[in-house]
C-alpha cells in the first residue's frame, strides 16, 4: 500500500499532510501538478530533514489537473510493485487516523474493493454549493450503476491498482474520480466506504482549485454520457443482476447518513416519475412501446424491482384504467413520499 498525494499549489498544508502520512507509517508518492509556489522545494526539503526516505517526489512541469496528477501517481506506484493506492487530498481535509479503518474494510471484502471515504456527519458551515453537488454526484452514481454511496467526490479512498489500470475514464479533471467509481462497477469491482471525519478550514480560509464555469460543466456532462451508456446493456453486463437485490426490499433509505438521503431522494424522485408517467399515460403515443422502454428504462437505472413495478402498474391504470382506478398509483405515490420525507424528518431530530 501507497498513498498518492496529488498537489497543486498548497505549500500551506502539505507539510502537515506528509507528517499525517509518516506517522502513519505509509509510504507516499507526491505528484506536484505544476506548483508555482516552491512547492516541490518546500517537500524535498522537508523529506531531507525529517529522514523520510519512502517520501518519492514528482513534478509535472505543467498544470494538468488532479485526474492527470492522480493518474501519474498510480502509474509510479504500479512500477515500485505496489497492488493499492490510498489517495489523500493536499489541502488538509483528511485525517490520517482513519487509515486503519480503510484497510480493516480492504480485509474484509478483499482485494479487489473500490473503498471510498464519507464525510459524516456535516459541518454546521459546510457550504451550500459542495453540500446540493455531492447529492447530484450520489444520485447519478445510484442510477448509473446502483451503487449508494454518501460522498462520492470524496478524495480519500483505496484504489486497487489492477482495476485502475483496466478502466478508462473520458474525464481529465475532477470529474474522474466519480466516472471513476461508475466504471469501476460496471467492470466487476465492488465499492464500498467508510466514514471519515467533515474537516473544513474557516470560510476565508479554504482553498480550492475547482473551477465552477469550467469543471462543472464536465460533470454535467460525463454524468448525462453514463446515463445514456447505462442503457446499452453490452456497457454494463451485470447491471440488471445487480437490479434483483430491490426485490429483499432493503432499508438502506432509513437514517440520517447522506447515503440514506439519496436512496430517499432517489426513491421519491421515481416517485414524482411514476405520477408523472399515471397523469400523462392518456395522451401519450404507442402505450404498448411504453411499457416496454418503461420497464428497460427502469431496470437499467437500477430503480428496483418494486419502483419499476409501480411505473407499469401507474402507467397501465393511466392508459387504460377509468377514475378512480387510474388515480390510485398517483396516490399511493403521494404518500410514499410524504412518508420519505417525514422518515428522514425524523432522523435527523434522532440524530440531533
Amino acid at each position: 500500500m501507497v498513498a498518492v498525494v496529488a498537489v497543486y499549489n498548497n505549500v500551506e498544508s502539505i507539510l502537515d499532510v506528509l507528517s499525517q502520512l509518516k506517522g502513519a507509517d505509509l509510504p507516499v508518492i507526491v505528484v506536484d501538478d505544476g506548483s508555482d509556489d516552491g512547492t516541490t522545494e518546500v517537500i524535498q526539503s522537508w523529506t531531507d530533514r525529517e529522514g523520510a526516505p519512502t517520501c518519492r517526489v514528482c513534478r509535472l512541469e505543467v498544470n494538468s489537473g488532479k485526474a492527470a496528477a492522480m493518474r501519474q501517481g498510480f502509474k509510479w506506484a504500479r512500477e515500485l510493485d505496489y497492488t493499492h493506492a490510498l489517495t489523500f487530498d493536499a489541502d488538509g481535509q483528511h485525517d490520517a487516523s482513519c487509515i486503519p479503518a480503510f484497510l480493516a474494510e480492504l480485509d474484509r471484502l478483499g482485494p479487489d474493493v473500490l473503498v471510498v471515504g464519507t464525510r459524516e456527519p456535516l459541518v454546521r458551515d459546510y457550504p451550500l454549493r459542495n453540500l446540493v453537488g455531492r447529492l447530484t454526484s450520489n444520485l447519478a452514481i445510484r442510477a448509473q450503476c446502483g451503487v449508494t454511496l454518501g460522498d462520492v467526490p470524496c478524495g480519500m479512498r483505496i484504489y486497487p491498482l489492477d482495476a485502475v489500470e483496466k478502466v478508462r475514464c473520458l474525464s481529465g479533471r475532477y470529474a474522474w474520480e466519480e466516472e471513476f467509481i461508475t466504471r469501476a462497477a460496471w467492470a466487476g469491482c465492488r465499492v464500498s466506504s467508510v466514514r471519515i471525519p467533515s474537516i473544513y478550514a474557516p470560510y476565508g480560509e479554504r482553498k480550492s482549485h475547482y473551477r465552477f464555469k469550467r469543471d462543472w460543466p464536465e460533470g454535467i456532462a460525463v454524468y448525462l454520457w453514463l446515463l445514456l451508456c447505462s442503457l446499452v446493456p453490452n456497457l454494463r453486463p451485470k447491471s440488471l443482476v445487480r437490479n434483483l437485490r430491490g426485490a429483499s426490499g432493503s432499508l438502506g433509505f432509513l437514517g440520517v447518513t447522506m447515503a440514506a438521503r439519496t436512496e430517499r431522494t432517489y426513491i421519491i424522485a421515481w416517485m414524482i416519475g411514476i405520477m408523472a408517467l399515471s397523469l400523462l399515460a392518456p395522451v401519450l403515443p404507442w402505450p404498448w412501446v411504453a411499457l416496454v422502454l418503461i420497464l428497460w428504462v427502469g431496470f437499467a437505472w437500477h430503480g428496483s424491482v418494486w419502483l419499476v413495478g409501480a411505473a407499469l402498474a401507474g402507467y397501465w391504470l393511466g392508459a387504460f384504467g377509468t377514475n378512480p382506478a387510474a388515480l390510485v398509483v398517483p396516490t399511493v405515490g403521494l404518500l410514499v413520499g410524504i412518508l420519505l420525507v417525514i422518515t428522514g424528518m425524523r432522523a435527523q431530530q434522532v440524530a440531533e
